[in-house]
């Protein structure tokens, strides 16, 4: 029996608008009614995901009205402001109260993951060391420069553009002076632009930065410079660890190169790991053993959720 759905959001649980389809809504509902886990994993920001979350939320708890059930804990995390405990390790933090098993959201692709209270559970920031280049080389004069802290999105010119992706939550960025950001609270630091531009710029950065960066592309024209070996399946691995949870309990669902480690982990564990027809196809070909189930504009997550439910495959965590 599947005890936890992990999915990614933008080209694969949301639909091409970039928002749940209504019967996407309805199938998350019977998860969450059901007792299953639900993780939202993605490249966006916390304070951006947890919107679609409490939406969720409501949902539930306005199904569990109608039936009669006074009961309340959908698990999704409450708009709340995440809080994190002081690392020994400096550039890592965890929570000082361990997690309960009843939803979570990992964003920034990993940098960070929130608990369903929204406490911040886990947080991997960027050294401060190659800030300076990554926010002020003239190297990155053609792209828009982009900061995601804990609590903020920064930018130095505005780009109405990208805010397309977040009309559901609001969720905007604020204008910043890269120059007087002291570099103590960034998760990443993100590239919009031409995909072969960005490809050339990611070698540059791997070439200058060394070990103290890492790559990903949540989308083509999107590249993502975290801490070394942050990564949606890293921060994964943790949170099943944190809740005694193996691979093999696991359904999950990807589009993007940023879903690689994350869906290869449950692949590898004898879960059930599962493409979109539209992903991106270096993954296709990275993953060719994992079944391909549908396009995320026919809602095919839900589609395939649904005869889980249906089976009894899926059960509580």
């Amino acid at each position: 029996m599947y005890k936890l759905v992990v999915s990614d959001l933008d080209g694969t649980l949301l639909g091409a608008d970039h928002r749940l389809g209504d019967y996407t809504r309805a199938v998350l509902g019977r998860v969450r009614a059901a007792g299953v886990g639900l993780v939202l994993a993605s490249g966006r920001h916390f304070l951006d995901i947890r919107v679609l979350a409490d939406s969720l939320a409501s949902r539930l708890d306005a199904q569990l009205d109608t039936a009669g059930n006074a009961g309340r804990g959908s698990g999704m995390p409450a708009a709340t402001e995440p809080v994190a405990t002081p690392s020994r390790r400096g550039r890592r933090s965890h929570s000082a109260t361990a997690p309960s098993a009843h939803g979570y959201l990992v964003s920034c692709n990993g940098a960070a993951v929130n608990a369903a209270d929204g406490r911040l559970v886990q947080a991997t920031r960027l050294p401060r060391a190659p800030l300076d280049f990554l926010l002020r080389d003239p190297l990155f004069r053609n792209v828009h420069t982009n900061v995601f802290l804990t609590d903020a999105w920064l930018v130095e010119q505005p780009d109405p553009s990208l805010l397309r992706y977040h009309q559901d939550s609001g969720f905007h960025y604020q204008m910043a002076d890269f120059a007087a950001l002291d570099g103590a609270d960034v998760l990443k630091v993100i590239y919009h632009g031409e995909h072969q531009h960005l490809l050339a710029l990611e070698q540059e950065v791997l070439a200058r930065c060394g070990e103290t960066v890492g790559t990903t592309f949540s989308l083509p024209q999107t590249l993502e410079v975290l801490a070394p070996g942050v990564s949606k399946g890293a921060a994964l691995a943790g949170l099943l660890d944190d809740l005694g949870l193996t691979a093999a309990e696991v359904v999950c669902f990807g589009d993007g190169l940023n879903d690689l480690e994350m869906l290869r982990l449950i692949a590898d564990g004898g879960g059930l790991a599962l493409l979109m027809d539209n992903a991106d196809q270096r993954l296709h070909q990275a993953l060719p053993d994992v079944p391909r189930i549908g396009s995320h504009t026919d809602e095919a997550v839900a589609r395939y959720l649904e005869p889980l439910l249906d089976t009894g495959a899926l059960g509580p965590a």
